[in-house]
């Protein structure tokens, strides 16, 4: 994952991070996914951050959504590469929705 910062007002230029290794847990009190990762490096500094992003789930579903509905339609191969290898788990979450209707 790549977070990129850019000053709103006072323009320095474009910063980013790249955060490897982060931990997925699912938090379905909150309904989001969450990513934790330790002791990243700082944008512009030696200094370390513990970062945790939340995802809601409902941003999630419209982000698979707009590939299933958009994106496929151009990049179908792209998205075949990249999710073949975990299409095991996209059809446990098929059936689960399916059983859930």
């Amino acid at each position: 994952m790549k977070i990129y910062r850019r000053g709103t007002s006072s323009n320095r230029g474009m910063y980013d991070i790249t955060i490897e290794g982060y931990s997925v847990t699912l938090l379905p009190e909150e309904k989001v996914i969450q990513l934790t990762k330790s002791a990243v490096q700082d944008f512009n500094s030696e200094s370390e951050h513990n970062y945790t992003i939340k995802i809601p789930l409902l941003e999630f579903r419209v982000i698979l959504g707009f590939l299933g509905s958009n994106i496929l339609d151009t990049n179908s191969n792209l998205i075949a590469q990249e999710f073949s290898p975990i299409l095991k788990e996209i059809l446990r979450i098929e059936k689960a929705c399916i059983e859930h209707i």
